[in-house]
């Protein structure tokens, strides 16, 4: 069999074994192998070179290459190929050089073992494509040197066989420099440099070797010629506030020449910028409503020490309290390296009174009227209020002058009126009637000293003063008519409950010989009768009882009920609407327990 000879079916090779063994092939197609045949890895190649070249070319041997990349050649945007013979060339279409050194030329990638790899094949050119007598060192190093006087060194220097010093003397081992580092020079180390004896003469009184001399602070060759120019650290600070102007000075303090500013403030709006140290020396200034900006095209600083920087224009908000310096602030040297500053302190800004007077007293009162006297409008509710949009929304009502039996009701309202009820004391309440309620339509209900009134036809009471109804009185043991806290009720077209106030009691005198007791269900005058639409239907109730009032046509059909409910004792007037029924004979039936009484009614359209 192919794997020996022996019974059949002895050699169980496994499926897909490659040899008698059992193995399979790897990645790389070997039988039996680890994949390290054709493993990708890399191989460096370096240089070593004293001349500039401008191209290579090389062969690796003993690995399988797949490309080459990086090192110098790539950097310098060479361009690199690598074929599959093991050739690598290298060149640059733009003519750029790779300039004399030591390094890292470019890394070969392979496929495979590289552990063997050399490089053989050499070529190198120079920038005139001259070949070079490159060689290969270590299998990896390309390396040329120059030997023009062919004393087994490389260099150019001449025909010395060694090394030529400094001095340009053959092996002479820099014997001829002096301490400066002169060849055959006479020079000593001295305090302000290294040259010959005496040569560095420096004026008496001088502070260094440039013949500098202290300023008034102290500093060598510095330019303060005054107190206020000696100054340790860096600072900015404001002065001279004039809020009336407009203005203010900015200053700064700086123990060198400062390149540049910028600071932001607030407080203010800043609206310009003039003078100072900023506008002496030429710089150029930029101003925004909150940053300010200084610096020179031309590199000019300004002074050292306490200097004007610039005056500022600005306006100021009504609300702002203070001028401030902001949280970005920048002081630098003239090589744009920071100072650490002392930011000064904040300014506290007057503002204007409701005149306009800067500093002033004067305030809005509450009705926001400057260095006003407050409230002074009297609402209906007795209520001092700015104005009469501040009243709140309601009514009053109050008693009028007596007139036999009757007493008038008055309302004063700021709103119009869709329904009402109120409660008196000290005297009966026979009915209710007349007044703008009665003109608008209202139905009147009056017993038991409860006055209600509605409008089945959504009809309000304007906004005004007004006659709301007369009460017509029974008699009384008492002397005067009070309204009871507490019982009104007045509400708006949406049902809004608004205010409601009573005036003061009224005295009352009331004639047994003008009372007319109620003593019998009635239905009294209905007017106009005939009527078109609408008609009023007067009736009295003796006392307290559930009752219902309708309208039934000629075939004794209900038409309409306007009341079925208990009812006060008193006199009632009620509005039947009848815009929607057609023309023809109708009776009123007013009816309490067992007693009804009728009238006809004639409609007419």
């Amino acid at each position: 069999q192919d794997c020996g000879c022996g019974a059949p079916g002895e050699f169980g090779i496994p499926e897909g074994a490659c040899d008698c063994d059992g193995n399979i092939e790897d990645i790389c197609g070997d039988c039996g192998g680890d994949g390290s045949a054709c493993a990708p890895g890399t191989f460096d190649v370096y240089y070593n070179i004293d001349v500039e070249f401008g191209g290579f070319q090389f062969m690796v041997n003993n690995t399988i290459i797949t490309g080459a990349g990086g090192g110098i050649a790539e950097d310098l945007g060479f361009t690199v190929q690598a074929g599959g013979t093991g050739t690598v060339l290298g060149f640059s279409f733009q003519g750029t050089p790779i300039p004399a050194g030591t390094g890292l030329l470019t890394t070969v990638t392979t496929e495979g073992p590289n552990q063997s790899a050399c490089l053989s094949d050499l070529i190198v050119s120079d920038m005139n494509a001259i070949s070079l007598d490159a060689f290969i060192s270590d299998c990896n190093t390309i390396s040329f040197c120059e030997d023009l006087d062919q004393d087994n060194i490389c260099d150019s220097e001449d025909d010395c066989i060694g090394v030529i010093d400094d001095c340009g003397v053959c092996n002479g081992n820099n014997a001829s420099l002096d301490e400066c580092g002169i060849c055959d020079g006479d020079g000593v180390i001295q305090e302000c440099g290294c040259g010959s004896p005496g040569e560095f003469n420096i004026p008496e009184g001088a502070c260094d070797c440039d013949g500098n001399i202290e300023d008034i602070c102290g500093d060598c060759g510095g330019n303060a010629v005054i107190e206020d120019d000696c100054v340790e650290g860096y600072a900015i600070y404001f002065d001279n506030l004039n809020q009336n102007a407009g203005t203010v000075d900015v200053y700064y303090a700086s123990e060198s020449p400062v390149g540049g500013v910028q600071f932001n403030v607030t407080g203010i709006f800043m609206t310009s910028s003039s003078g100072g140290e900023a506008e002496n020396q030429g710089w150029t200034v930029n101003v925004t409503d909150e940053i300010w900006l200084g610096f020179s095209f031309d590199n000019i600083p300004l002074p050292q020490g306490t200097r004007l920087l610039t005056t500022l224009s600005f306006t100021a908000p009504e609300d702002s309290n203070e001028l401030c310096f902001g949280s970005n602030v920048i002081l630098s040297s003239t090589d744009a390296n920071s100072f650490d500053v002392v930011i000064g302190d904040c300014l506290e800004l007057q503002n204007y009174d409701c005149n306009g007077n800067l500093g002033g007293v004067a305030e809005l009162d509450e009705c926001g009227v400057c260095d006003g006297s407050g409230p002074q409008y009297e609402c209906w509710d007795g209520s001092i209020r700015c104005d009469e949009t501040e009243c709140p929304t309601g009514g009053l009502l109050t008693f009028g002058e007596q007139n036999d039996n009757t007493i008038p009701v008055y309302i004063s309202t700021n709103s119009d009126i869709a329904g009402f009820q109120f409660e008196v004391t000290g005297a009966e309440i026979v009915s209710a009637y007349g007044g703008i309620s009665e003109e608008l339509g209202f139905t009147l209900q009056a017993g038991n000293g409860v006055v209600l009134a509605f409008s089945f036809e959504g009809s309000s009471i304007p906004a005004g003063n007004h006659l709301l109804l007369n009460l017509e009185l029974g008699q009384s043991a008492v002397t005067e008519l009070c309204f009871i806290d507490g019982s009104g009720v007045i509400s708006d077209s949406d049902a809004n409950n608004l205010l409601v106030l009573f005036g003061d009691c009224t005295p009352i005198m009331l004639s047994s010989d003008s009372y007319i007791s109620i003593d019998e269900f009635s239905l009294n005058e209905i007017y106009p009768n005939p009527f078109n639409a609408r008609t009023t239907i007067n009736y009295s109730v003796p006392n307290t009882d559930y009752m219902e009032l309708s309208i039934y046509d000629i075939n004794g059909q209900i038409v309409k009920t306007l009341i079925n409910s208990p009812q006060n004792i008193g006199h009632y007037n009620i509005t039947w609407d009848a815009d929607d029924i057609p023309s023809g004979i109708y009776f009123i039936k007013l009816t309490v327990n067992n007693i009804v009484k009728s009238q006809r009614i004639t409609l007419m359209k």
